[in-house]
């Protein structure tokens, strides 16, 4: 079959994509960076039941990814670059779902 092009006759930007998960840290406090997966973007899927924070490498603003909601992080070079934690830094540990794309 014939792949997606778009007007132009280009290949889209996004030709990648697959799931990858991390697990909240049983410290509540310290965040836990996604695997690394190279990648465009990660939409990080908050189907925990708790609010997530996000930052970038783990340090800097906190970025919250409400529970049932979710957040595209566009201009990534991989999905390690971004960190998660529990909002309410929890001990109970809660694995984050996402979907990166390349």
């Amino acid at each position: 079959g014939e792949g997606l092009l778009l007007e132009d006759g280009q290949e889209p930007q996004l030709s990648s994509g697959g799931h990858i998960a991390a697990q909240t840290a049983v410290g509540g406090t310290a965040y836990t960076a996604f695997g690394a997966q190279a990648c465009k973007q990660l939409t990080v899927m908050n189907s925990t039941g708790v609010d997530i924070g996000v930052t970038v490498g783990g340090a800097g603003v906190e970025v919250p990814v409400l529970a049932g909601t979710y957040f595209t992080f566009f201009g990534l070079t991989n999905t390690n670059q971004l960190s998660v934690r529990r909002v309410d830094t929890s001990t109970t540990q809660v694995t984050v779902p996402a979907r990166w794309e390349s």
